[in-house]
């Protein structure tokens, strides 16, 4: 298991059972013993987990189901941690683009982000000047 920034990454190895259908993720804050499961039917060996906060440590079970549904029993525990988020967002589009604006604008502003992007801020002006519209 690794910390990224703003997910934890699980990994785990490939069964030697061959009816194992699916995975489940079982997470619980660390100093709780309340493990609620965060995905069902997970195909891969592995699985980001998105849905976490910085600062906090995350305890982790991982268990089988088989092709008849049955689950099987959880794994050890595992600990992660998410990285803080040090990468800035970058914005891919901004819409519209170079035209002439009427009395009521629209802008849709398009942005990617490694982590959870909370907001964007747009600050606009008039051409040639310091001056807001």
């Amino acid at each position: 298991m690794t910390g990224e920034e703003g997910a934890v990454k699980l990994v785990w190895d490939k069964p030697e059972e061959t009816d194992i259908a699916s995975y489940k993720v079982y997470r619980a804050k660390q100093g709780q013993n309340l493990f609620r499961c965060v995905a069902e039917e997970v195909k891969a060996y592995g699985y980001v987990d998105t849905d976490v906060e910085e600062n906090t440590t995350y305890i982790y079970r991982i268990a089988a189901v088989d092709i008849a549904g049955m689950e099987g029993e959880q794994s050890e525990k595992v600990y992660g941690s998410v990285k803080a988020d040090e990468t800035a967002p970058v914005v891919t589009g901004i819409s519209p683009a170079e035209s002439i604006l009427g009395k009521d604008v629209e802008f849709e502003v398009l942005a990617l982000d490694n982590a959870r992007l909370q907001s964007v801020c747009l600050e606009y002006r008039k051409i040639d000047s310091d001056e807001a519209w």
